[in-house]
């Protein structure tokens, strides 16, 4: 990836090769998966769920479920439609010309305005969130996983968070 950077207009501006954004796509469709169930009763027991759909109440069952009866669907919506930005901004790097082929390796360019890149922001902290549930990282100081499949899942965690802060950088400019 090439960090994002703040173009002449105030776009923030990257480019990803097809494997990031191949990523980036999986993850934005997982998450809407995940918040569309996300409103059920039997899906309280996700850990990823519980980091993105947080109870209000944590003494008071009843109090939590009525509260998210009311808010969590609200909440569920604007998470995806931030999941369904991403996915729509790496389809138009794809589509109208941004995309550039070197050596047989793709690349997509990512142009976000404003409204785009703070959608953006917050789909990604919503995947690292889900991901550290995944992981069970409370903290920056929590150990690395010791398996193959934990450590590769901490990898795009930390990847993520590495968009996360030059998207930051380059809107903050």
């Amino acid at each position: 990836m090439r960090s994002f950077r703040r173009d002449s207009s105030g776009a923030a501006v990257a480019r990803f090769d097809r494997e990031e954004a191949g990523i980036l796509r999986h993850l934005a469709g997982e998450m809407l998966e995940l918040l569309d169930r996300g409103t059920s009763e039997d899906a309280r027991d996700d850990p990823a769920l519980a980091r993105l759909l947080p109870d209000a109440y944590r003494d008071d069952d009843e109090a939590a479920a009525e509260f998210r009866r009311f808010t969590a669907p609200d909440l569920a919506g604007r998470k995806m439609d931030d999941a369904r930005a991403i996915t729509a901004a790496l389809d138009a790097g794809e589509g109208s010309g941004h995309a550039r082929v070197f050596a047989g390796l793709g690349e997509v360019t990512v142009r976000l305005e404003p409204p785009q890149a703070l959608s953006w922001l917050r789909g990604l902290t919503d995947m690292r969130l889900a991901l550290a549930a995944r992981l069970g990282i409370l903290d920056s100081d929590d150990v690395e996983p010791e398996d193959e499949t934990g450590q590769a899942i901490r990898a795009v965690y930390d990847w993520l968070g590495s968009v996360q802060d030059g998207l930051v950088h380059a809107i903050d400019v």
